[in-house]
């Protein structure tokens, strides 16, 4: 099946180790690590990722009052979270469906949710970001896994998202997160692997291409689907019924 003619919606998903605690000191610090994430994620791609507002950019009128990082923002936030334990933070980056800046690329509009257990990320990608666009997710990623402890954290388009084997377990993507040290001697479909030992996440970030997979859909899925399978013989894709 050819996608290469869809407007692709790439999306990273991390799910956190542990569920903030429901206390203010807790979503405190909780607000603490959002500011510090936002404000390194801001050096990838500044055109990008270098403005942020909560809301987003869908709206027909997009809001443009609340900056973040901001005091008085991040202030109102928390008391959000105080008053609902399960409210989320959702932030885009100013950059509408239309805007004038990039002639109505929509390749551009990225958006940001997180709450007390997870991080979501969408990027719409028609046009996609830079060759080689990869980079920008491998980035993106480490970053994530620097200022948050993860037990689970995946990329993928969502066209491809269906065609994934294992529909039950955590979803390996295109660019994958496994809580081991591996080697291409564990994975030799991973085009890269990437060591990552910090205070926060030891394991390996898998890449199953660093080239653009337009026109390559069959190839990457069957590459992530044998990259899955390894994955599981490993224990290493958890049943998401299991967390």
């Amino acid at each position: 099946m050819d996608f290469s003619h869809l407007e692709r919606i790439i999306t990273l998903r991390a799910r956190f180790s542990e569920k903030t605690p429901h206390e203010e000191v807790a979503i405190r610090n909780e607000m603490n690590r959002y500011v510090a994430f936002v404000k390194e994620l801001a050096t990838v791609h500044p055109d990008i990722t270098g403005h942020w507002y909560v809301n987003n950019g869908k709206d027909e009128k997009p809001p443009y009052s609340n900056p973040f990082p901001n005091t008085t923002t991040e202030e109102k936030l928390i008391q959000q979270r105080i008053e609902d334990s399960v409210e989320s933070y959702l932030l885009w980056n100013g950059l509408t469906y239309k805007d004038s800046r990039f002639e109505g690329d929509p390749s551009r509009n990225m958006s940001l949710s997180l709450d007390c257990f997870s991080l979501d990320c969408e990027i719409s990608d028609r046009r996609c970001l830079a060759t080689p666009q990869v980079d920008f997710f491998i980035n993106l990623v480490q970053i994530v896994l620097k200022h948050f402890s993860v037990r689970s954290l995946s990329v993928w388009p969502d066209p491809l998202f269906e065609k994934m084997t294992f529909q039950h377990r955590v979803k390996c993507g295109w660019v994958h997160f496994a809580p081991a040290i591996l080697t291409a001697k564990h994975l030799p479909e991973a085009e890269m692997l990437i060591p990552i030992n910090n205070a926060l996440n030891q394991g390996t970030i898998i890449v199953a291409t660093r080239t653009d997979f337009v026109g390559k859909e069959p190839e990457l899925i069957d590459g992530v689907n044998k990259i899955a399978m390894r994955l599981v013989d490993m224990e290493l894709l958890p049943l998401i019924t299991a967390g």
